[in-house]
């Protein structure tokens, strides 16, 4: 499935989750039978590592960024609970609140609460 341009990152993660059901709609027989192995392939782990400071970085804005770099920033990380953008000024460092109310998602679904 290709990513769509226009995805803001729940509608990636959103996708993401769908791919990971699948995935384990089709692998679930192989992983429930503990008495034969899983088949083995030929294929290895292609591309870099990322780690939490890698999704970290882009989450720091530098003190000159314009209004187009926020809005990508910000398109590209969200907003979020355990991430914020960041501005660090002064010394000191300022944390985006979220500004807006939007859905809570749980498993790609939108949840009441």
């Amino acid at each position: 499935m290709a990513i769509d341009p226009a995805w803001d990152r729940l509608a990636l993660d959103t996708a993401t989750f769908a791919a990971l059901i699948r995935l384990m709609k089709r692998l679930a027989p192989q992983l429930a039978d503990v008495t034969r192995p899983l088949p083995v392939i030929d294929q290895t782990w292609q591309g870099p590592r990322r780690r939490r400071k890698d999704f970290d970085a882009p989450c720091r804005l530098p003190e000159d960024a314009t209004p187009n770099e926020f809005a990508r920033r910000l398109r590209a990380v969200g907003e979020g609970p355990e991430h914020a953008l960041t501005l660090t000024r002064f010394g000191r460092s300022f944390r985006l609140e979220p500004g807006k109310v939007s859905n809570v998602v749980h498993g790609g679904q939108p949840m009441k609460i």
